[in-house]
């Protein structure tokens, strides 16, 4: 068994690749882009955040105003659909890779292996869920992860809206639903279990940090899947979770030494913003191999 921080031994379990919130790190975060990068770099799956716009239409964005990640300011669900569309999500990025130059040639040596050119992502739009899952549809992805930004007041509707367009594009295998709100996943679980179905729990200090908390939640939900914060992510918590039958991705792993610590815990999927490093990692050969 290789030891934490270092690289992977042949019998460990090998994680999925999840490009958080695409691959992020590279491209301007839940935008078609870092979706398409995500892919062309060969990630397993990726990760995006949904709540509902004015016109109670999902959209793909994190934050509960546009504030940070487009060109306008004011909160996501002051926007219909189509207005969100119009702004521009990727110039951001683009500014912050300028004053950022060794990030910015890592980015550009990235792109231009994984698709061959590196060029502006200015211009680049919010995008709905239904164009997010249009494009993963052609892609196979295994797993398309859609974390649930939701309140009280919208649970409903955002749940019915996200299935609905999950299964027009006829992705009920791929999908897994994925939420801090266990409410919604307690009512995702009991009306759509056809879909996988993961909860969220974040850094210590929080609520629900505890190993048997944790699990005892989890079962509680009847969920297929825990997301753990990398700090929640220790070798008894995840041999705990396994051996009650459930499967563990860890988040947000951007740093190499993190990615190994991870793979030696045993997680089944790591979400970085930076897939192709983590890919780098997992197909290093273990020391004293050629």
């Amino acid at each position: 068994m290789a030891q934490d921080n270092g690289p992977v031994e042949e019998g460990e379990r090998r994680p999925l690749v999840i490009a958080h919130r695409g691959a992020s790190g590279i491209a301007p975060e839940n935008t078609l882009a870092a979706f398409r990068l995500a892919a062309s770099m060969g990630a397993d799956g990726v990760e995006m955040d949904v709540q509902l716009s004015a016109d109670n239409r999902p959209v793909v964005i994190h934050d509960a105003r546009v504030d940070r990640t487009t060109n306008s300011a004011g909160r996501v669900a002051a926007f219909t659909a189509g207005q969100l569309g119009n702004l521009d999500a990727g110039r951001w990025f683009e500014r912050r890779l300028a004053i950022r130059p060794r990030a910015r040639l890592a980015a550009e040596r990235a792109r231009i292996a994984a698709e061959g050119e590196a060029g502006s992502f200015a211009g680049e739009r919010v995008p709905t869920l239904e164009e997010a899952l249009a494009l993963l549809a052609e892609t196979r992805l295994l797993r398309v992860y859609i974390e649930l930004k939701s309140k009280p007041a919208t649970r409903e509707s955002l749940l019915a809206a996200t299935v609905s367009l999950i299964r027009d594009f006829h992705m009920e295998r791929s999908v897994t639903l994925l939420s801090f709100d266990h409410e919604i996943l307690k009512r995702a679980k009991e009306t759509v279990p056809e879909i996988r179905i993961s909860a969220n729990y974040p850094a210590a200090g929080r609520q629900l940090a505890t190993a048997r908390s944790i699990l005892r939640s989890a079962e509680s939900m009847a969920v297929d899947e825990v997301g753990l914060h990398f700090s929640l992510a220790t070798r008894r918590t995840v041999a705990g979770l396994h051996e009650r039958g459930l499967e563990v991705s860890a988040w947000t792993a951007n740093s190499k030494i993190l990615m190994r610590r991870l793979i030696s815990r045993g997680v089944d999927s790591i979400m970085t913003n930076f897939p192709d490093r983590l890919m780098a990692v997992l197909e290093a050969p273990p020391k004293g191999r050629a």
